[in-house]
């Protein structure tokens, strides 16, 4: 049930043209694997969607970060957006640093997954 919710939610979303929207746009299932990446998130990540698809959402995350992106996760899976900036491994190794925005995907008062909207941070 909440597959199909969620799926409904991504045909929304490609309804409304985030798939070419600038920033980087995704979602992640209630299991925590992306689901959904727009071009821009393709670009950032170095993932293509369909490879996406197989990925645990903290496959991306430099260790470092791990426990914090984590812990914001939950929080969001709670009902709670947040926002807060993380490191993340480009798919050729390369650090890349980022803001994200996340928040819970709900349909018909039922938690199906997250989704964000990721901005690279400049290099200092």
């Amino acid at each position: 049930m909440k597959r199909k919710l969620l799926e409904s939610f991504i045909k929304d979303i490609n309804k409304n043209n985030n798939v070419h929207n600038p920033h980087s746009f995704f979602a992640i299932d209630f299991n925590g694997y992306l689901i959904f990446l727009n071009d821009a998130c393709t670009s950032l990540t170095g993932y293509t969607a369909e490879e996406a698809k197989s990925l645990s959402f903290l496959k991306l995350i430099s260790i470092n970060d791990i426990d914090k992106v984590y812990n914001h996760y939950f929080i969001t899976v709670e009902g709670i957006t947040q926002g807060f900036d993380c490191e993340i491994l480009h798919k050729n190794g390369v650090s890349v640093d980022i803001h994200i925005e996340i928040s819970p995907i709900i349909v018909d008062g039922e938690f199906v997954g997250v989704y964000g909207i990721a901005k690279q941070l400049p290099n200092l």
